[in-house]
């Protein structure tokens, strides 16, 4: 599960219409993965 308290706010009919796309959860994971790398980059700031 998603540390993200954003991912409480999407109904289970977006997650279900998601998951059956792996190219929009794919790149959900991915802009994922560059926030949190962007942040983490920025804290060291």
């Amino acid at each position: 599960m998603y540390r993200g308290c954003w991912c409480r706010t999407v109904d289970s009919k977006q997650i279900s219409s998601i998951s059956s796309t792996s190219i929009v959860e794919l790149t959900v994971k991915a802009l994922e993965n560059t926030i949190s790398q962007a942040y983490s980059y920025a804290s060291r700031l």
